[in-house]
């Protein structure tokens, strides 16, 4: 018996890898007027040499599909809503939402709108990923086991997973929703403290003299207190002039944070052709350097989180359901009837509204569903949803030769909006955050922060902001830029950009270990993006240890070692751990009773909410509303702390010696949709210990009400200084590999490296490139 499992074994790992890609060789192709070459180096980075601009990015197509072609087909079906098609009916109520959008018409309406030269890059890069579609050899494991065949690729599908990308990215108006569920909820002065405005005194990227040189501020206005949600995103990015560096050059360091993923969201290549060539990261399925550096530029993103988004309660006729109320006429709904074809579960018909607003979203989505007052329907209004022109500019920034052209290519950028920071050879450095931004009007009855009236006049969007009044600087004059998500405009900024800035903190320690020196390099750099120093657990404890009273053994031992405690969230250290479930157990004890089981919804570490209730006016939230009685503050602390230690003696066992961080904080980069297949997640996922916290630089996102609530699963994912004295000093890397085939040696070969702070050069010398070359794939014309 034994032998014939192995021998079984045996054939499935033979028949899978038969799905590896050929790497060397040669590929003919009618889509090819000239050779291009994929040069692959040690870390299964793709070095593409091409003669004209369509064969670079018609060779990208071929790499991308090689190495992801199942995450590429996965993330269009969720794009287009036919995620069902391949998993069955349990993703039907996504797929409804998504279909709404109807992003697959969308994207062919905007193909025609591009400027022929970006629509001739997706013919091509279409052209490379279908070269290995069609070829007659065995598709990836995910197609094997789930008995699916890979679909030919369309330039549209490209403009599909960047609009998707926005959407992921701007999540306004779920908050809306939220925020009217809370506010029914809590009485004004509960909800405002639950989601308190940024605190006024944290950094803010631009300076209003930066604004004012850039001719963007104008007269100054009263902001009004956001009361907002915290926002999901998270990410860095910083850029100095030639003061702060040892080169006397500027130096760019970028770590966007998304969810964690196997394989990741970002695959790193290296594109060479007459027009331009440059390196950094791309995400598979768009054809385009979306971070990365020239010879003469480098640039990096973090998410802006701008209310781009509004949800409309559109008043539905009473007696013709047909029509909607507008301002002061009733308006016909535009109607359309979509067919989903679910795999072991036949087919169902839906249709689909729309308004002067946007898609209508169907029922279904309980909290949105809960809110939606009687004879009204909710549509989304979304500025990616119209002309998303973005890859006008994202597919040709390798052909930016200077600051001066860089910026007003933007001009053509829709979403997703992005701080982006960028630095020249020349020495210059900067900031904008291009992306097409609504303008509500001083009568708009929430601010776009609330769900409004479909046909009050008040809440239609009055045009967007101009691009000249956009944030930007050029040339500091402070000497560097920092953004990590946290506010990027002073309060007299003229225009509403959002109401959920992150908390300061990361931006806070940055700029403290940015400023601290004048002599940085590549490494100073690389060591400011591994700080796992958590400024708000030290603050916090400062003042939440003296309200403890230990009540045994077990809690004198723990706040002996956090009263010890520098706040660095280091892996092998148990503080961090001891600290974390001790917060989490606190933010229960404080508002589960007031919210019940939606308690979980905004179940997080909040610094700016805790301070409220234990040393400003929110002790209220001390009592516990299910008990006769009304309890203070006095013992929550210690008792929040006991239960948190009872439950980690559960799961780590009983001395707090054995305990640490990384084991519980471990990255879960988790693979769609085998991680939710208990025998075959062990095989698709990967796991790597770690360190840091939801504010350290090197951020480690986790969720307090999930099944694993302390795992990293929301990180930097690519990492990247760049060295504007030297671009062969640049370095990057990725939190996995750069195949998707969990049989390939890239499946996961930079996880190890990427966990223990280590990076991988960033090549452009071809001379260098050839003589190490791993593999070489010529695509030649047929």
């Amino acid at each position: 018996m034994l032998v014939a499992i192995a021998c079984l074994c045996g054939l499935a790992a033979i028949w899978l890898r038969a799905s590896l890609p050929r790497l060397d060789g040669e590929l003919a192709s009618p889509h090819l007027d000239a050779p291009a070459e994929i040069l692959r180096d040690g870390h299964g980075v793709p070095h593409i040499y091409a003669k004209t601009r369509e064969g670079a990015f018609y060779a990208l197509g071929v790499a991308h599909a090689q190495d992801r072609l199942w995450q590429m087909s996965f993330s269009r079906a969720a794009a287009h809503g036919r995620l069902s098609e391949l998993l069955g009916r349990p993703a039907l109520p996504i797929d409804r939402l998504l279909r709404a959008l109807d992003l697959e018409s969308r994207s062919r309406r905007t193909l025609e709108r591009l400027l022929p030269e970006t629509r001739a890059i997706l013919t091509a890069y279409a052209h490379g990923v279908n070269a290995v579609v069609i070829a007659p050899k065995t598709p990836p494991p995910e197609f094997l086991v789930l008995g699916l065949d890979p679909e030919p690729w369309r330039p549209e599908d490209s403009l599909s997973l960047l609009t998707l990308v926005a959407l992921q990215l701007s999540t306004n108006a779920f908050s809306e929703v939220q925020r009217l569920g809370f506010s029914g909820r809590l009485p004004p002065e509960r909800f405002g403290e639950l989601f308190a405005d940024d605190p006024p005194m944290g950094p803010v990227a631009l300076d209003p003299a930066d604004l004012s040189a850039a001719g963007v501020m104008r007269e100054a206005f009263l902001d009004t207190p956001a009361r907002a949600l915290l926002p999901p995103g998270a990410s860095n990015n910083w850029v100095v002039d030639g003061r702060f560096t040892a080169s006397g050059k500027p130096l760019l360091a970028n770590d966007p944070h998304l969810g964690m993923t196997a394989p990741g969201v970002w695959y790193l290549a290296h594109l060479s052709y007459p027009q331009g060539e440059g390196i950094g990261g791309t995400m598979p399925g768009i054809p385009a350097l979306l971070v990365g550096q020239t010879r003469a530029l480098a640039w990096g993103v973090t998410n802006t989180g701008t209310d781009v988004q509004d949800l409309y309660f559109e008043k539905v006729h009473p007696e013709d359901p047909s029509l909607y109320a507008g301002t002061g006429e009733w308006l016909p709904f535009a109607t359309r009837e979509e067919r989903f074809r679910i795999r072991f579960g036949g087919e169902e018909t839906h249709i689909y509204r729309a308004t002067r607003h946007g898609p209508v979203i169907p029922p279904g989505l309980g909290p949105l569903d809960a809110v939606t007052p009687p004879g009204t329907v909710p549509a989304l209004a979304f500025t990616a949803l119209e002309d998303n022109t973005t890859l006008d500019v994202l597919a040709r920034a390798l052909e930016i030769e200077s600051i001066d052209t860089f910026l007003p290519a933007f001009e053509r950028y829709v979403a997703p909006m992005q701080n982006i920071v960028f630095a020249s050879a020349t020495g210059e450095i900067g900031f904008l955050a291009p992306g097409r931004v609504p303008v509500r009007g001083p009568s708009h009855p929430a601010e776009g922060r609330l769900p409004a009236p479909g046909w009050d006049p008040g809440a239609q969007w009055r045009g967007t902001v101009p691009f000249a009044e956009l944030p930007q600087v050029r040339n500091p004059a402070k000497g560097y830029v920092v953004t990590a998500n946290n506010r990027i405009v002073p309060r007299s900024y003229p225009h509403f950009l959002t109401a959920e800035w992150e908390r300061p903190y990361r931006a806070r320690r940055i700029e403290e270990l940015l400023t601290a020196r004048t002599d940085h390099d590549v490494g100073s750099f690389l060591a400011i993006q591994l700080d796992e120093h958590s400024l708000p657990a030290r603050e916090v404890l400062d003042w939440l240890l003296p309200l403890t009273r230990p009540g045994g053994r077990h809690e004198e031992e723990a706040v002996a070692l956090l009263a010890g405690w520098d706040g660095t969230m280091a892996a092998d250290r148990p503080e961090p751990l001891i600290f974390t479930a001790w917060i989490r157990a606190l933010v229960r004890d404080l508002v589960a009773d007031e919210l019940g089981p939606a308690f979980r919804d905004v179940w997080r570490f909040d610094p700016l909410f805790l301070h409220t209730v234990f040393l400003g006016a929110g002790g209220a939230w001390c009592d516990d509303t299910r008990t006769p009685q009304a309890e203070n503050c006095t013992g929550l602390p210690s008792a929040s702390l006991s239960r948190a230690l009872a439950e980690l003696r559960g799961t780590h066992g009983p001395d707090p010696g054995g305990w640490s961080w990384g084991e519980a904080h471990e990255v879960i980069n988790a693979h769609r949709p085998f991680s939710e297949v208990p025998v075959l997640r062990r095989f698709f996922e990967i796991r790597v210990p770690s360190g840091g916290g939801f504010f350290t630089i090197d951020r480690g996102g986790y969720s307090f009400p999930s099944r694993t609530p302390y795992a990293n699963i929301h990180g930097s994912g690519y990492r990247a200084v760049y060295d504007l004295a030297d671009p062969e000093r640049s370095v990057f890397i990725t939190a996995t590999g750069q195949s998707g085939h969990p049989l390939s040696p890239h499946w996961r070969d930079l996880a190890d490296i990427w966990a223990a702070g280590g990076v991988i050069p960033m090549r452009m010398d071809e001379a260098a490139i050839r003589a190490e070359a791993a593999h070489r794939l010529v695509l030649a014309p047929l």
